[in-house]
């Protein structure tokens, strides 16, 4: 390998062309790299989705969701499968283990879904959807300025059409969009007059659309076709669609029912304020992109292509296009505020180097950046390696640990105190280091690698970290030991030699010069050394309590500081929804009090979500997403606290502000479950939850799952009257799901090609009174008219608006968000502590979930990986030592490190966290580099002949420099993450407390520590 590396010296011409090339090549590759706001995760989850139109949650959980789980439940790989039961739709979601093949399980599950028979033939068949984490949208876009939301519909489409030809784009869902549609309305006092039956209508309406083709004729020498032209061409076609009275009479349809062209009905409504003026009605695009597109050059384009259209005049002057939920403004930033925290690296790196060793010194340890740089971006392309949060997250981390070789290899040289030309001598230092610096990167790296063996979510989201640091890390090696050498030597062989020595230099010898006395009293010194060990033991103890004490906060990600808000609003279940309009009209006047909010967009009929549970769909419910300005005062958390505050005024209607973190999407922090059969007493028991849950101190926003609606009627059957009818159920069924919630009779396209939709409904006071529709008309097998009241007798019950499963159980969540400052883990305990002492009937079990459930899963798989990673670095220093009592030695600087975390977080206020955990695996590697320079240079010096203790004091004294260097480089370049955001704070705090605790100590401990092994071997040997 020393012929290898010497070839790179001797041979600089070609040196540098592999620089220059290296430098081209990767710089490339960087500007084409795809940008993404986090790693794309692929965990194998399905949704089936059957929707039962009209049908209560009730029966949609007996007929729909009960029988397709009971045929997919014992499907292998599956890991959980949650379904929730609602009005007129069943929802199903089916998660796999990690390690299975999406689409041969999607396929798998298709089958099984199609297997299943013992499904009502009024419902639509189950339909399986293939999720991806990825598909989401990128960028929505709001269309205001127009008051007409059909127009403002059709230019969504124009530009929906425009956007979806962007190469990267997947597709471009239209939001709020209200089409043109044939509406049929019937009075059932109408129907009865005319003795005709609203069945008979929906009958008549399909009969007479068609087109059908009846083969051919000949006339004389020549054969026609024949074909039946019957399909609606408009809405006048449809008006005059004749129709049988009681009476034998033929009337036209129009005399008997209102048609109309109209608007179809939609769920939800949409507004948009920007700059604090009052919303508008508005119409949104939700923008997706592909696997591995890039975000910032979609976004871009999309931007073009409006800009281009608007220069066309293809858009309205009067139409405002606003941008919401911009990712790529998102990534932008993320970007600029670690490339500013890079480069704030890199000067604080060079301010180092120049103080130890001056500024040309500096300037070419500095060049290891760039260099590695360049070679980790061109691993990045081969490997398909995004740009994103957590790469970049990992690449600012890397910039304080890659130059550690870097400075180790340079002072080498620098400080040459040999007669070898300096070429030779160039060889020599990077002989003499490449075995120490090439086991202390692979501890390094050995510390990160095996995160990838996390699984789920969270693995997912990791797996980037081991990857990117080795390619950097071992990148950073090469660079060190093979291509920086030659510019040393080339930059040094034209540098006139120094008169004198530098003021620093001076002032650091005096510091070497007392660190060698000290380490030298310290080894004649047996109480002093025995004193020292129990003082760390005892630190170490106390340390490893902090966390359980409450004085150290855990957690999983830290909140976020985002550029946007988001929010909910809840009214009382089966609250129509003009009246969800009200309130969210008092929550927006309210809300765009706030100074620091650039455009918020309100909607109606609908939540939205920051976790993995997804938004929901209820006329009760409404959301609000608010942009906040880049330049503002106040932190999103900080907003988002004032806001509650102000909106805690808004009395007709439960507002919650969610909380966002700078993790992937997880569940609420406070999560418990409770499974049972029966839905009264679930509803009981999650109540005396919640309101126990409530009396804790620090939590907000207790919610469960589990809304009773506003009630229901059951219309029970007389099947004696149906019989002498002739009538089934099914035939009351059809008839009543038809007037109530209304069918789509036929469709047709129109002479521009459209599709237009011809729905039949009865009119809307019918369906705003019982009394009304227990007049409708149903028409007998022989002819008679009757009443539905004649064949039905309703009752008024309790009903509940969604029941959820978990595997197959009847569960209702409570949840819960936790206040600033409040500890998850403590109130996790006290409900814990309280719930034991309430009485839950028989046969129900309360487990606990959410995002403590989701740390402690997470911390466990880390500490495994962790406990992996501490074999591995052994394992590699038994082979570079040849000993197991030294590499033991050497171990012994990580629990130093974790002293100096656990204290330094409580002095420091952070928490113990994800960021923090990562923090801490890199100080592995860090100090384990640090020992194993110490102790490399000890077994040189004995091998020399000198006695133990001049080897240590000699070896300590000449390592300090390289140690103390590598270690303000690391410790100072990691200090600018401290205010890039929570996640990178905690990080930084970590390895800077970490890094000075453990380096002091570990100066001092593994001097002692060796020094008392050795003299042990030696007197061994001597008896």
């Amino acid at each position: 390998m020393s012929k290898i590396l010497s070839y790179f010296i001797r041979s600089y011409r070609v040196t540098f062309l592999i620089i220059i090339a290296l430098g081209i090549y990767g710089t490339y590759t960087a500007i084409n790299l795809p940008r993404e706001a986090s790693p794309e995760i692929k965990v194998p989850i399905a949704l089936i989705v059957t929707a039962y139109p009209g049908s209560s949650a009730r029966d949609v959980e007996e007929l729909i969701t009960t029988p397709i789980e009971d045929d997919i439940k014992n499907l292998d790989g599956v890991s959980k499968i949650t379904s929730s039961s609602q009005l007129g739709l069943s929802s199903i979601t089916v998660e796999y283990n990690a390690d299975q093949n999406q689409t041969e399980a999607v396929r798998k599950l298709r089958e099984a879904v199609d297997a299943v028979t013992a499904l009502p033939s009024e419902s639509e068949r189950p339909s399986v959807i293939e999720l991806n984490f990825n598909d989401q949208s990128i960028l929505t876009l709001g269309l205001s300025g127009i008051t007409d939301t059909r127009i403002l519909s059709l230019y969504a489409k124009q530009i929906a059409d425009q956007i979806a030809t962007i190469p990267q784009v997947s597709h471009a869902d239209i939001i709020g969009e209200r089409t043109e549609e044939i509406g049929i309305k019937v009075e059932p006092q109408v129907l009865k007059s005319y003795g005709v039956s609203i069945g008979q209508i929906a009958q008549a309406i399909r009969a007479n659309n068609i087109n059908a083709p009846f083969g051919s004729v000949t006339t004389g020498s020549f054969g026609y076709e024949l074909r039946l032209v019957g399909k609606y061409q408009s809405i006048s076609d449809v008006a005059n669609i004749p129709i049988k009275i009681q009476s034998g009479a033929v009337v036209p349809l129009s005399q008997i029912a209102t048609v109309a062209q109209e608007l179809s009905d939609i769920s939800s409504e949409s507004r948009i304020s920007v700059n604090g003026q009052k919303s508008t009605e508005a119409v949104s695009i939700a923008i997706r992109k592909k696997s591995g597109g890039n975000i910032i050059a979609i976004v871009d384009a999309v931007h073009a292509k409006i800009a281009d259209m608007q220069k066309q005049q293809l858009l309205p002057a009067d139409l405002k296009v606003s941008s919401f939920a911009d990712n790529a403004d998102e990534i932008r930033k993320s970007l600029r505020d670690v490339g500013d925290a890079g480069l704030e690296t890199l000067a604080i790196v060079f301010c180092v180097l120049w103080l130890y060793l001056g500024w040309r010194e500096a300037l070419l340890a500095s060049l290891a950046v760039p260099f590695t740089l360049f070679i980790s971006f061109i691993f990045f392309g081969w490997n398909g390696t995004t740009l994103n949060s957590i790469s970049l997250f990992a690449l600012i981390l890397a910039l304080g640990l890659l130059v550690d070789d870097a400075i180790v290899i340079i002072d080498g040289i620098y400080s040459r105190k040999s007669d070898l030309p300096l070429a030779d001598h160039a060889g020599y230092i990077v002989s003499e280091f490449f075995k120490p610096l090439t086991a202390g990167t692979l501890t390094t790296v050995s510390a990160f690698f095996p995160m990838l063996l996390v699984s789920g979510i969270i693995g997912q989201f990791l797996r980037t970290i081991p990857i990117v640091l080795t390619a950097t890390l071992l990148s950073s090696l090469f660079v060190a030991v093979a291509l920086l050498p030659a510019v040393a030597v080339r930059f040094f062989a034209v540098q006139k030699e120094r008169k004198e020595e530098r003021w620093f230099t001076k002032k650091f010898l005096i510091l070497s010069a007392w660190y060698t006395r000290t380490i030298d009293s310290a080894l004649q010194n047996r109480s002093f050394q025995n004193k020292f060990i129990v003082g760390l033991v005892v630190l170490m103890v106390v340390g490893l309590s902090l966390p359980f004490t409450g004085l150290l906060k855990t957690g999983l990600f830290p909140a976020a500081d985002t550029d946007y808000v988001i929010g909910n609003v809840e009214l009382a279940p089966g609250s129509t929804k003009d009246a969800t309009a009200h309130v969210m009209q008092e929550v927006e006047d309210i809300v765009l009090q706030q100074d620091e909010i650039e455009s918020a967009v309100f909607n109606v009929g609908s939540s939205t979500s920051a976790d993995l549970g997804g938004g929901s769909s209820s006329e009760s419910l409404g959301s609000f997403s608010l942009n906040l300005y880049k330049n503002r005062k106040h932190s999103s958390a900080e907003i988002s606290d004032e806001l509650r505050k102000s909106l805690q005024s808004v009395s007709d209607g439960k507002v919650t502000i969610a909380e966002i973190s700078s993790g992937p999407p997880t569940s609420a922090p406070i999560e418990v479950h409770l499974k049972g059969a029966e839905l009264d007493v679930l509803d009981e028991q999650s109540t005396a939850i919640m309101k126990v849950l409530s009396g804790i101190s620090g939590t907000t926003n207790v919610d469960r799952d589990l809304k009773n609606s506003a009630g229901q009627f059951n219309l029970s059957l007389n099947r004696d009257a149906l019989a002498s009818y002739g009538l089934t159920a099914t035939d009351i069924a059809q008839t009543m799901r038809t007037v109530v919630y209304g069918i789509e009779a036929t469709n047709f396209l129109d002479s521009n090609g459209d599709k237009i939709s011809v729905r039949l409904s009865a009119q809307k006071d019918t369906k705003n009174s019982i009394d009304e529709l227990l007049q409708l008309p149903i028409t007998t097998p022989s002819g008679a008219t009757i009443t539905l009241q004649q064949v039905v007798s309703p009752t008024l019950a309790t009903s509940i608006d969604i029941i959820r499963h978990l595997d197959g159980k009847r569960t209702v969540s409570i949840t819960a968000d936790v206040a600033n400052g409040a500890n998850a883990n403590q109130i996790t305990k006290e409900l814990q502590q309280k719930i034991s002492e309430m009485n839950i009937p028989d046969g129900y079990v309360v487990t606990f979930g959410g995002e403590q459930q989701q740390t402690q899963e997470t911390f466990t798989q880390l500490y495994a990986s962790m406990g992996i990673a501490v074999v591995l670095i052994l394992m590699i220093m038994v082979v570079e030592f040849n000993s197991y009592r030294q590499p033991f030695i050497m171990f012994l600087s990580i629990p130093l490190a974790l002293i100096g975390v656990l204290f330094g977080l409580v002095i420091l206020r952070g928490e113990l966290n994800f960021a923090a955990f990562i923090g801490l695996v890199s100080l592995t590697g860090i100090v384990v580099k640090n020992a194993i320079l110490l102790v490399d240079r000890m077994n040189s010096a004995r091998e020399e002949g000198k006695s133990i203790r001049e080897a240590v004091r000699d070896s300590a004294a000449s390592r300090l420099r390289p140690i103390l260097l590598t270690t303000t480089t690391t410790g100072l370049g990691i200090i600018p993450l401290v205010w890039v955001d929570a996640f990178f704070r905690d990080l930084a705090l970590t390895i800077l407390t970490g890094l000075v605790f453990s380096t002091i100590l570990t100066l001092g401990l593994i001097p002692i520590l060796y020094y008392r092994q050795a003299i042990k071997i030696e007197a061994r040997l001597q008896k």
